[in-house]
């Protein structure tokens, strides 16, 4: 929806990286409150999702505002990647393979 807005050249530049920061930063909240009671791999494990949201909230924002850095579109780009494979790392430290 934004990505139409903003091809349709409404005063809306900006606004993607505006969404991805709530999307990323309302996720870290989520899942920061969400460690209570749990056992420490797995607080453990859910801390560094709440990091990796963090650190791609931050992105969002410093990729909107310098633009033009490489360093910083290669930052995001790797918080992004660590954020979107956490599933698949949690899995195989809580579950390992051969564990029945």
């Amino acid at each position: 929806m934004v990505d139409l807005l903003i091809d349709r050249r409404a005063s809306l530049a900006g606004l993607d990286g505006f969404c991805y920061f709530l999307g990323f930063a309302g996720e870290a909240f989520l899942f920061y409150f969400h460690l209570g009671g749990r056992p420490m791999v797995d607080t453990q494990i859910h801390l560094c999702l709440v990091v990796a949201c963090v650190m791609c909230a931050v992105g969002a924002v410093l990729a909107r505002w310098k633009s033009s850095n490489p360093i910083v579109s290669l930052v995001w780009s790797l918080s992004v990647t660590i954020h979107g494979t956490w599933f698949i790392h949690a899995g195989f430290l809580l579950y390992p393979p051969g564990m029945k």
